[in-house]
């Protein structure tokens, strides 16, 4: 047997199960709607969007399967000739298969069904009881009793059975009787019964490989959906909810409940089961734990008991009532469409070009946008009705398509917009975060308040070690920090850019930062202007770090060049670092003088006590003081 430590690095070795639904945050469900009313017996068996495969009772004795649209009501009945008679069940299905037992012969052998084209296969004739497992592809994984016990209990072997060539071959030979299965096309999962045991729960993928502990504690009706698997366990007088992450190894226990059977069923990222915590007011009621936001949200409070609960896709469905008149319901599982990557990207004294990423899914797109904007204050849900409407945005593109529009005719001063998604179901997707735009010439951009976008032209003077940009603004002997979008190149030194970025605060440093930035590159080269700083003018304008009065020349973030008195050499990693004492009288590093930083090998006859020049980028450390990191190789000349 496998340990845990083992099926872990053997599952990311697969990327079989890491390739299936994250939890991504689910965190509710839409209003419940019926489906199918006036049922006897109803139960449903899959979910394959937006289809739910049902079972009912047309007469006494009798049992019908059929598919039906959740939304559009549609019945597809399976391709055979009426009613099943006899205790008809169905095994698993998904997407298109269903497994279930023939009961028009003798033998209980295993048969699926194309619910496409319609044909009926068997599995591998049997004189033992044979169980469906489920099916994926063209292959169906189903159980084969053994004629022999072990230890008291009758042995079930896991077998793939090709329906289009009839090859049938071993996939999980082991000592214990399976049962309980269920599936998400990838993985497989199901409680095992070894011979004077409890049962535990155990996985499989479809792709083959070993089966895998999931859990080795007494364990009842797993569910499976990617990376997320369910089970009940009982728990003084009632039953515990566990799910675990099999990509992390993380186990939960996400809620306690005295319905029995709880029914705990996973849908992409979400954990979903019959709770009976209202029994005495609303009876048996449905509730649902986002795994990835670790909340719990009901699903239905109604009057009534709601049973026979099933997830799948995007769809939770259940049933109520009693005898002939049973209802069946179901409701939309709704993930957070949210867009997380909305800025501006352009801002002159009467415009601001915003960009984002259209949201949504495959098959729930976005149909339209709608921008909002304030000179006030942020949009928030709170003031969005009241907020001007920004017209003339394009149609949206498909999800995960970039996007950008310009707002013209802007006054100058500060401008603040927000976004959301029609989607195709008509529903909205979350607001935007709210953006801050300070409109304005650009001598006067520096002057926006912290959080505001602003563009700035300037050359690149360098890149640091930790790919931060720096800029050298145009009209000023000023420069920026700038942090870029990630995934964005840093321009070369010397280059012409403008930089439109969020100006913060920057926690390590003191100086004006503009972060998640957006560089365009105007391509022609300028000539770096390079500061010679006597003595203490070194650190700009702030006082207290030996630099020129208040009001007076900001050469943080510049390109600077020193000299001193070397002294203090050390090093860490692939960084050296001294001080260089430049006769000034600093109150910053305890009086030692200037640290310098580099990444690159100190040039020959840097010692302590020799005479050096140093050029790079000036930095006033908020935890220390002055300092220079070294941009280029030869940024270290020893005298």
């Amino acid at each position: 047997m496998l340990s845990h430590k083992q099926i872990l690095t053997w599952i990311a070795a697969t990327t079989v199960i890491l390739a299936g639904t994250k939890a991504t945050g689910w965190t509710a469900t839409g209003t419940p709607f019926v489906v199918g009313t006036g049922l006897k017996n109803p139960i449903p068996w899959h979910v394959f969007y937006p289809t739910i495969l049902v079972t009912v009772d047309p007469s006494a004795g009798m049992r019908d399967c059929y598919f039906q649209n959740a939304f559009t009501k549609a019945i597809s009945p399976m391709t055979r000739t009426g009613p099943i008679p006899g205790a008809w069940e169905a095994y698993g299905s998904y997407q298109k298969w269903l497994l279930y037992l023939d009961p028009t012969i003798a033998l209980p052998r295993l048969m699926s069904h194309d619910v496409d084209s319609g044909p009926n296969y068997t599995a591998a004739y049997s004189s033992y009881k044979q169980v469906g497992c489920g099916m994926s592809a063209n292959r169906m994984i189903y159980g084969q009793y053994r004629a022999n016990s072990v230890n008291g209990i009758y042995p079930v072997d896991l077998n793939f059975y090709n329906v289009q060539t009839g090859a049938n071959t071993p996939h999980v030979v082991s000592d214990s009787e399976k049962m309980q299965f269920s599936h998400d096309g990838t993985t497989l999962v199901y409680r095992a019964v070894f011979g004077g045991q409890s049962g535990k729960i155990y996985g499989v993928l479809f792709s083959g490989g070993p089966e895998f502990l999931v859990s080795d504690h007494d364990g009842y009706a797993p569910s499976i959906s990617g990376n997320l698997a369910a089970w009940y366990e009982p728990s003084g007088g009632g039953f515990n909810i566990l799910a675990k992450d099999l990509s992390t190894g993380e186990t939960r226990t996400v809620a306690f409940t005295t319905a029995n059977p709880p029914r705990p069923s996973c849908a992409n990222g979400t954990i979903l089961w019959e709770d009976a915590r209202n029994q005495g007011s609303s009876g048996i009621d449905i509730y649902g734990y986002d795994w990835a936001s670790a909340s719990e949200f009901p699903v239905t409070t109604a009057a009534g008991n709601q049973l026979n609960l099933i997830a799948g896709d995007d769809l939770v469905v259940w049933t109520s009532g009693s005898g002939n008149n049973q209802t069946l319901h179901a409701a939309k599982i709704v993930q957070p469409v949210t867009i997380a990557d909305f800025r501006a990207i352009s801002v002159t004294q009467n415009t601001v070009t915003l960009a984002w990423t259209s949201s949504g899914f495959a098959n729930n797109p976005p149909t339209a946008y709608e921008l909002r904007m304030r000179t006030d204050g942020p949009v928030t849900e709170a003031n969005w009705a009241s907020s001007t409407v920004v017209a003339g945005l394009p149609s949206p593109g498909a999800p995960g398509q970039p996007e950008s529009f310009q707002v013209a005719g802007l006054s100058a001063g500060y401008h603040y917009f927000a976004l959301k998604e029609r989607l195709q179901d008509l529903s909205y997707s979350q607001l935007s975060t709210s953006v801050k735009a300070y409109c304005s010439a650009q001598p006067e951009a520096m002057e926006a308040s912290e959080g505001s976008y602003i563009s700035i032209a300037g050359v690149v003077e360098a890149v640091g070690a930790d790919g931060a940009v720096y800029v050298q603004r145009d009209n000023a002997a000023s420069a920026l920090k700038v942090g870029l979008l990630t995934g964005q190149i840093p321009p070369p030194a010397g280059r012409n850019v403008i930089v439109t970025g969020r100006l913060e605060q920057d926690s390590v440093f003191y100086g004006p930062y503009l972060n998640a930035s957006t560089v365009s590159d105007m391509v022609n080269n300028s000539t770096v202007r390079t500061y010679t700083m006597n003595q203490h003018t070194l650190g700009g304008n702030d006082s207290r770090f030996g630099g020129t009065a208040e009001g007076g020349l900001s050469n943080i973030w510049l390109s600077v060049r020193i000299a001193g008195r070397v002294w203090g050499i050390s090093s860490s990693g692939n960084t050296w670092s001294f001080y260089l004492q430049d006769g000034s009288r600093p109150l910053d590093n305890s009086g030692q003088g200037v640290l310098v930083v580099t990444c690159f090998s100190p040039p020959p006859g840097l010692v302590d006590g020799s005479f050096a020049t140093v050029e790079g980028i000036s930095q006033l450390a908020r935890s220390g003081g002055r300092r220079i990191e070294v941009t280029d190789p030869g940024g270290v000349v020893v005298h």
